[in-house]
């Protein structure tokens, strides 16, 4: 019965991301309707919400798509500077809090 629950308890945690926060959800909002989504470079535009306490935590949830990405320049200490990663995408993110400045982007591999 032990070794169930443990591998019952494991397989949540590959599923879910284990202690993973979720990053971004996204906005009942048209896309049209925000000018940053109707430039001619843009492929694709989804307004998001991104949870500004969770950036910088070692372990993300994409929130969006199923995804979990991991930090990988913890070692950046300005604070402003976020790239998560996983085998599938890089997720970029800058963020200035003092000028209320967040930017990002997501490069798919």
């Amino acid at each position: 019965m032990k070794s169930t629950f443990s591998a019952a308890l494991l397989y949540f945690f590959l599923i879910q991301g284990g202690n993973a926060v979720n990053l971004m959800k996204k906005l009942d909002i048209s896309p049209e309707k925000l000018e940053c989504c109707n430039k001619e470079s843009i492929i694709s535009c989804q307004p998001v919400h991104i949870d500004l306490t969770v950036i910088g935590e070692t372990t993300v949830d994409l929130g969006v798509i199923p995804a979990t990405l991991s930090l990988e320049n913890p070692e950046d200490k300005s604070g402003y500077h976020f790239s998560y990663q996983n085998a599938e995408m890089n997720v970029y993110i800058i963020y200035h809090p003092g000028d209320d400045y967040l930017f990002g982007n997501i490069d798919l591999a």
